[in-house]
């Protein structure tokens, strides 16, 4: 039962109270009219329902599923790099970042779990530094089990994308999974597209400039080619910010070693040092 339904119990359960004494002694509604103001509670309870929820997880925030621990205790090698109080944060974090997103899958009714954690994980890493729990414009996810036009770009089957006027963040499930799985041999589109959404979000913030000459420097630390990254995200127009966002993460150390400047900008956007 959700927190707000807790609170909500007690004014019901007076309610019902009033109305059955009302109903017995065929009062002329005196315990009716008792009863009006435990409806009106509970009715705000409802309607403020997301709003209690949030700010009951937000001093108690839900546990982590054992499943979705032990996936990234085995398979994701940031987390298993981060010191045990960090992870605690991050888990806590991820789970408070699910709770204030809206999931939608196409084809089947249920959003996978595993699925949850890639995105509210890659979220949770571009938010950590700055202290903040979620992206309030973007609190809608739709995910597809295949790559999937949009009406924005109908002619191209892609991996990720964003949709400000509807708050609406879209991404393809397998290059999802693995990309915040191996993202040293899958590109994470999930971390490439959120920084989309992060830079929205933070408009004020002083972003570098960056030009095509990085390309080749970001082939230098990761391998990955801009025909690879292109065909990976499968639009023509890729945002250089979020590919050094997604090096920053992924190979801090290279970066920070063949690109200080850029690295160091990066670690003042995002207020934080990445570690693995």
């Amino acid at each position: 039962m959700s927190p707000a339904n807790r609170l909500s119990m007690p004014f019901i359960v007076i309610a019902m109270s009033l109305f059955g004494v009302s109903h017995f002694l065929e009062d002329d509604g005196f315990y009716a009219q008792l009863a009006i103001p435990f409806v009106l509670l509970g009715a705000l309870c409802y309607v403020f329902a997301p709003q209690i929820n949030w700010r009951y997880h937000l001093k108690k925030p839900p546990v982590m599923d054992f499943g979705l621990r032990h996936l990234l205790e085995t398979k994701v090698e940031f987390y298993k790099e981060m010191h045990p109080y960090v992870r605690k944060q991050f888990r806590e974090r991820v789970t408070l970042f699910i709770e204030s997103v809206d999931f939608k899958v196409q084809v089947s009714d249920e959003f996978p779990s595993d699925m949850r954690l890639c995105i509210a994980g890659s979220a949770v890493r571009l938010l950590m530094g700055r202290g903040d729990y979620h992206f309030p414009k973007f609190e809608n996810v739709i995910l597809y089990p295949h790559p999937f036009p949009s009406p924005k770009f109908p002619e191209h089957w892609h991996t990720a994308e964003f949709f400000e006027e509807d708050g609406v963040v879209m991404f393809a499930a397998q290059p999802l999974l693995m990309g915040f799985i191996n993202p040293k041999q899958y590109y994470n589109v999930a971390l490439h597209e959120y920084t989309n959404v992060f830079q929205l979000s933070y408009p004020e913030l002083d972003y570098p400039t960056l030009d095509e000459s990085a390309w080749g420097r970001f082939q230098q630390i990761s391998g990955f080619s801009k025909a690879h990254i292109v065909k990976a995200l499968g639009l023509p127009d890729v945002s250089l910010l979020a590919v050094a966002t997604v090096h920053f993460f992924v190979y801090p150390r290279k970066l920070a070693a063949a690109w200080p400047e850029l690295s160091q900008q990066l670690e003042v956007i995002y207020q934080t040092e990445a570690k693995s």
